[in-house]
């Protein structure tokens, strides 16, 4: 009788639904693990991300350039990705999945990713 109560009902949802928004939403509001440069799309619908160029580097580099990537610390691959939101030279913050396979450049797929601008360090 007491389970089919609106006053249980109601309980169980204020318990519930911080707990949901806290799982969905809290995954990606840490800090970011990437800002970069996107340098390069490929036909399975993912992104190049580079950090630590300008934005001139990025926008003259291709994405086979082997020198150019002898240079960087960090590139990745990220699926997960609307292509067509993004191009060469924008400049985003990633947050990335946990699963990263450590080829070079890396390859993970992205919880969180948004353009932001250069100065937002």
């Amino acid at each position: 009788m007491y389970r089919n109560s609106v006053i249980y009902k109601t309980k169980r949802l204020v318990v519930i639904l911080p707990l949901l928004c806290f799982v969905v939403l809290g995954c990606a509001s840490g800090p970011s693990d990437l800002k970069g440069y996107v340098i390069d799309t490929d036909d399975r619908e993912r992104i190049l991300v580079v950090n630590g160029i300008s934005k001139e580097t990025a926008m003259n580099t291709e994405q086979i350039d082997i020198e150019f990537l002898d240079l960087i610390d960090e590139a990745y691959w990220l699926s997960g990705v609307d292509v067509k939101k993004y191009s060469k030279g924008d400049y985003v913050e990633v947050w990335l999945d946990n699963e990263i396979d450590a080829s070079f450049p890396a390859q993970t797929s992205v919880i969180k990713i948004r353009k932001i601008e250069e100065d937002s360090e």
